[in-house]
């Protein structure tokens, strides 16, 4: 879907950062799965487990607006330098 939504001109990534942590994430996101499924618990999910998952979510949330911060921070001191080049 996502392949259509762009079209036939594709979109460069402005923030390698997030999308980096967001795929760390998703990688992890099924490593944890299968940890909870099969190696902790077998095929249930314990109120532990839960909340840990919730807390990975918040996580992944403080991680990747962190970066996004701090891209928009670094853009901006270069666009500043270049402005005193100018």
């Amino acid at each position: 879907m996502s392949v259509v939504a762009v079209g036939d001109t594709p979109k460069a990534i402005a923030d390698t950062g997030v999308f980096a942590i967001t795929s760390l994430f998703s990688l992890w996101a099924y490593i944890w799965l299968y940890l909870t499924l099969e190696v902790f618990s077998k095929e249930k999910v314990e109120l532990w487990e839960a909340w840990l998952t919730l807390f990975f979510f918040f996580i992944l949330i403080i991680i990747s607006f962190g970066a996004d911060k701090l891209n928009g921070f670094l853009v901006n001191k270069q666009k500043s330098l270049e402005e005193k080049e100018e």
